[in-house]
Order: structure tokens, then sequence, then C-alpha cells
């Protein structure tokens, strides 16, 4: 996945992690120029095919913020529960917009 990164979009990657008792805590690490527009684009894209791929792969995401908002979907009932409860304590969707893609 990091070798197809580099291949694809000419970035620098790098990844490293830990083990916690009933986890692995993996980090990936994208390199680029943010003063480059064409670096900041190219990183954009190597992060959407990174987090696809990680998350086809199982992972849940630790932080997920707005980053991860169009993945929420893979959680299943998870996320249609945190759907109803948004919907409940916020039906003018004014706390939070965006975050988790409620």
């Amino acid at each position: 996945m990091l070798k197809r990164t580099k291949e694809n979009f000419g970035l620098n990657v790098g990844a490293g992690g830990f083990l916690c008792d009933r986890s692995l805590v993996m980090i990936v690490v994208t390199y680029f120029d943010p003063s480059n527009a064409a670096e900041v684009e190219k990183a954009l894209k190597a992060w959407n095919m990174l987090k696809t791929s990680l998350m086809e792969m199982g992972a849940c995401p630790y932080r997920m913020g707005t980053l991860w908002a169009d993945q929420m979907h893979r959680f299943g009932e998870y996320y249609t529960l945190l759907k109803k409860i948004k919907s409940i304590v916020d039906p003018n969707g004014i706390m939070a917009p965006g975050i988790l893609g409620l």
C-alpha cells in the first residue's frame, strides 16, 4: 500500500506503530510541501486512497473528525445508531456539522 502510494503520487510515505493490550495502533504519514498546491492536491488524493485501503483491510480510525467522514458508512449499524442519536440531540444539525459524516 505504501509502495503503491509512492509510485502513484510520487510522495514519500512512512508508517509506524505500536502494540497495545488489544490493538495495533498504526500511523501513516505522507510527506508533502504544504506551500505547493500541486503537492497538496496529490497528498489529498493519496490520503483518500490510503484511508479507503485501510478501511477495506478492517482498520478502525482512532480519531475520525471530518477526514474520515466519507468512510463512516462502512461502520453499518454503529453509524446508523450515531445518525439516530444525532438527529434526536441536534435536529437542526448545528452542533459540530460534518464531524463523523453527520
